[in-house]
């Protein structure tokens, strides 16, 4: 770890930003645009009225710099907006104290996959559209050569999918139809459901009336990022810190509100990141949780008579939800080995990711792709997670604020 950046706290923001001009290699504009920070650019956009509705100001959070990780082998600083001082402290404390090996992440897929859906709620004969699009691969084709925007920057589309019928409240059927695309650099749900409005033209012919309602889907899929690391049990306490630290994971393991609260602690620190990088916050936030829940669906068989509802037999048994913690911990020898897995749909194109601060802190973070970003983001939660374990087993959440001054 750069030596000057190991002990930011004892430094004024004036001599962090200079510092990190000095230490990244930071330009001149970089430096203006530290200085100034993110308020300028929203607020000229709020004169615009631009980004939201009936704007009349900008409001601004802190820009902190989490330090102590290794990603893959390579050091990182990480920016994060957060007006939560201990987030940025937890996370850097569980960097550390995993170093040097770091974090190993995996991206299962190195693209950004989005997906939009189709609704059909009132269909004459949802199931006979069904049985002739069910595995036909021409419907993919032919919105492929008729409208496919995504090919220019990189993506494509991927597929075309639909699902059996099922029941509306009133026990009528309706029909749910997916693009799924490969939207390059971008977080790509806008552009699923501009092309989801395409097809929905394209189905005219079958459907015989417009859609009832089209809507991107933040289920993430299409990709999980994984991230590992080890702590030495002597760095935070030995063996009786490392089972008190199982214990708390266990509560975790066991106990959806203990789940519920474990699982926005890991997005304390990835929120933070994916804030400072103009990310949909709230789309990870969907993914995760959706992530974290666990269903569980019993198999029954049924006859076509069933599946066509022609009575109360065919209903499937209600589905058994579980919700999660997204990471888990063991122990290995001296070492506590902590894992989490969770879906992130991040982007560098389009959007609030063109701002000129969150172009600099992708910038300051060395990440040049939403899959590095990515990695960077997933570190940062299981560290965060392991340091608010670490806190929550040991001095505990009031003392830690007071020792922060918070």
């Amino acid at each position: 770890m750069n030596s000057k950046l190991a002990d930011l706290r004892r430094l004024t923001p004036k001599q962090r930003r200079d510092l990190l001009t000095a230490e990244l290699g930071l330009d001149e504009a970089d430096a203006q645009h530290l200085e100034r920070g993110s308020l300028g650019y929203w607020a000229a956009l709020a004169d615009r009225d631009g980004n939201a509705e009936n704007v009349f100001s900008a409001f601004p959070l802190p820009l902190g710099l989490a330090t102590g990780f290794i990603v893959n082998g390579k050091e990182v600083a990480v920016p994060m907006a957060t007006e939560e001082k201990s987030v940025i402290a937890a996370a850097s404390k569980g960097a550390r104290l995993c170093r040097p090996e770091g974090f190993a992440v995996s991206v299962d897929n190195p693209r950004t996959i989005a997906r939009a859906s189709i609704l059909y709620a009132d269909l004459e004969d949802p199931w006979s559209i069904y049985t002739d699009l069910f595995g036909n691969t021409a419907l993919t084709t032919n919105l492929q050569e008729m409208y496919n925007p995504l090919r220019k920057y990189g993506g494509d589309i991927i597929s075309v999918s639909i699902d059996q019928p099922l029941r509306t409240q009133e026990g009528k059927a309706f029909l749910v139809i997916s693009v799924m695309i490969d939207s390059a650099e971008a977080m790509g749900a806008m552009a699923a459901v501009r092309i989801a409005r395409q097809l929905a033209e394209l189905m005219l012919p079958k459907t015989k009336k417009p859609p009832t309602a089209i809507r991107p889907d933040n289920e993430a899929p299409g990709r999980l990022v994984t991230a590992r690391a080890s702590w030495p049990m002597a760095s935070f306490g030995g063996l009786e810190m490392a089972n008190r630290v199982m214990a708390v994971q266990d509560w975790a393991a066991s106990d959806v509100s203990s789940a519920v609260t474990h699982n926005k602690g890991i997005l304390n620190g990835i929120d933070a990141v994916a804030i400072a990088t103009g990310q949909d916050w709230r789309a990870i936030d969907a993914a995760a949780h959706a992530k974290a829940t666990k269903v569980v669906i019993p198999v029954r068989t049924t006859t076509v008579a069933d599946r066509r509802f022609s009575d109360d037999s065919h209903k499937p048994p209600d589905p058994k939800r579980y919700y999660k913690p997204l990471t888990i911990y063991k122990k290995e020898g001296d070492l506590l080995v902590g894992k989490l897995t969770i879906g992130l749909p991040v982007g560098t194109k389009g959007g609030a990711t063109q701002s000129p601060m969150a172009v600099l802190c992708r910038k300051i973070m060395g990440v040049s792709s939403n899959a590095e970003l990515a990695a960077v983001m997933a570190a940062v939660g299981l560290a965060q997670n392991f340091g608010a374990l670490r806190c929550l087993a040991g001095e505990g959440l009031t003392e830690a604020h007071a020792r922060l001054k918070r």
